[in-house]
């Protein structure tokens, strides 16, 4: 079950050479297409991402909007880092994103301690401590980290669009 709609909530934090960052979001898939809207605390610097596939929309909290057919340079200039946002969808849910080589991180797939790892397009990912959700046995945290970045997902509610 590659293509799932869903809606999660929960926390991000990353970390890269240049700064740290940590907002809640608010995230629809509906097959391609997503829309994750990003607050800090206290509801300061609002920013949604749309898209479809590797086309992203990014509108800040003055209501800019910037569209690119490179989600990545976009999410890069926009947001002062970047993540694969079309296997993101898949590594949420602890799974690899299918249409692109991954291998498994360890020689056992799921560890006793109810991770699962794998690489992925120069990342590691990691989805730990797994739970009954909507969707069903999904992770309530996901790491991926790559060349200096660190990107922490905390899964609190999961919901089907």
């Amino acid at each position: 079950m590659s293509d799932l709609d869903f809606r999660l909530r929960g926390k991000i934090a990353v970390r890269t050479d240049q700064g740290a960052f940590s907002a809640s979001f608010d995230w629809r898939q509906a097959r391609r297409r997503y829309a994750i809207d990003l607050w800090g605390p206290l509801g300061q610097g609002h920013v949604r991402l749309r898209g479809e596939g590797s086309t992203l929309s990014v509108t800040d909290r003055h209501g800019e909007t910037l569209h690119s057919a490179n989600a990545i340079g976009l999410m890069e200039d926009a947001l002062g880092w970047s993540v694969p946002i079309t296997a993101l969808r898949h590594w949420v849910r602890g799974r690899y994103d299918p249409s692109t080589p991954a291998r498994p991180a360890t020689e056992e797939n799921h560890a006793e301690d109810g991770q699962h790892e794998f690489e992925q397009m120069g990342w590691s990912v990691r989805a730990l401590r797994w739970r009954d959700t909507a969707i069903g046995p999904a992770p309530g945290k996901v790491i991926a980290v790559q060349n200096g970045r660190r990107i922490v997902l905390v899964c609190r509610a999961w919901s089907l669009d």
